[in-house]
């Protein structure tokens, strides 16, 4: 495979990653109650780099479901575009923050989810409070909270990647969810399940008080 033909590789993966995470949409097969915005980003095989969506509207947001290759660029590990004319899009410091400290990480989303960030506004964590999905998640999701906003400065990405350590997910306080993992297939699988998790806490929440499954509970199954 030509050098070429991997990057464009690369940036199909980026779109249909991004159109399973938009909803409503005909991929998944539940509609999953994600906002229209957010972005995935891929390392580059080499390591010091990554493709992820460009500035491509007003206010630095990037829609998930109307992306093309054109608007997939490199950036460098410090947040720089490697292409002219072109900038990366406006949180870009929540991928190049993740990849420099993370170097097992091949692939980061930032999404919306409504539920993720229902249960964080409340100052719920995530749980394992279900057997579906609760063991992508046997010590819970971190949160952190930078204020309103977006995660735009080194500073959010210092917090962001101290809050991840070494795990795969972690949500920012009335914003959204930042996944961590090996491939974009895991992103986006890890992605969609902390969503149906936290939805399923939610609900619980209305009933009574959902009791989660320990690690050991989880090793021992």
């Amino acid at each position: 495979m030509s050098a070429k033909d991997e990057i464009q590789g690369l940036k199909e993966s980026v779109i249909l990653s991004s159109k399973m995470l938009y909803a409503p949409n005909e991929i998944t097969e539940v509609p999953i109650e994600f906002s229209q915005g957010g972005h995935v980003s891929v390392r580059h095989p080499e390591g010091d780099r990554f493709l992820v969506a460009a500035y491509i509207r007003g206010d630095g947001r990037t829609f998930l479901n109307d992306l093309t290759p054109d608007d997939i660029i490199m950036v460098d590990l410090d947040g720089n575009s490697l292409e002219p004319e072109k900038k990366p899009v406006g949180e870009v410091v929540i991928h190049s923050s993740i990849y420099k400290a993370r170097p097992d990480v091949q692939s980061v989303v930032h999404v919306h989810p409504f539920w993720s960030t229902t249960l964080s506004i409340a100052g719920r964590q995530i749980l394992p409070v279900g057997t579906s999905q609760g063991h992508y998640f046997p010590d819970g999701v971190p949160l952190f909270d930078t204020g309103f906003g977006w995660l735009v400065i080194d500073e959010h990405g210092e917090k962001l990647v101290k809050a991840l350590g070494s795990g795969k997910a972690v949500v920012h306080k009335g914003h959204g969810i930042v996944v961590a993992g090996e491939s974009v297939y895991e992103t986006v699988v890890t992605t969609v399940a902390s969503e149906m998790l936290a939805k399923q806490q939610a609900y619980a929440s209305l009933l009574g008080s959902p009791e989660p499954y320990s690690r050991k509970d989880m090793e021992n199954y």
